[in-house]
């Protein structure tokens, strides 16, 4: 992949993140009402893991444009991997559940759900991104 491609690529995932995070915001607005009527379903954790969801994306974009720039390769591409995987479990968490997060059961929440799938369908072509940039050309 050439330069120009990256850079585009790094811009674009960049911009997805950052439209990401009302997203994110509105999940836990969503959690935060459904934890007035359940401390035990999980509702605090899933307020954390929205907001640890957020650092994440940054933290994808961010790699992404140091990898860009070829800064540190082997450290950023650890940073990279990292958030990545981090960011792919933690999502796959908010909605189905995962007590190893604290949270027990997937999401109801009918709003929160829709903005999960609204998550999704940005992060699908990041997560494509990420993993071509982390098979691709850098040492």
């Amino acid at each position: 992949m050439r330069h120009g491609k990256k850079f585009a690529l790094t811009i674009a995932v960049g911009g997805a993140l950052t439209l990401s995070a009302p997203l994110l915001h509105s999940v836990a607005q969503e959690t935060d009402a459904a934890l007035a009527q359940s401390i035990d379903g999980g509702g605090r954790a899933r307020m954390n893991l929205a907001g640890r969801l957020t650092v994440l994306g940054q933290t994808v974009a961010a790699t992404a444009c140091m990898l860009d720039s070829g800064y540190d390769i082997a450290h950023e591409r650890d940073v990279l991997e990292e958030a990545h995987e981090d960011f792919t479990r933690l999502l796959w968490a908010l909605e189905h559940g995962d007590m190893t997060v604290g949270i027990p059961t997937p999401e109801r929440n009918r709003s929160a759900v829709v903005a999960i799938r609204d998550i999704h369908a940005i992060w699908e072509p990041m997560d494509a991104s990420a993993i071509a940039l982390l098979e691709g050309d850098h040492p």
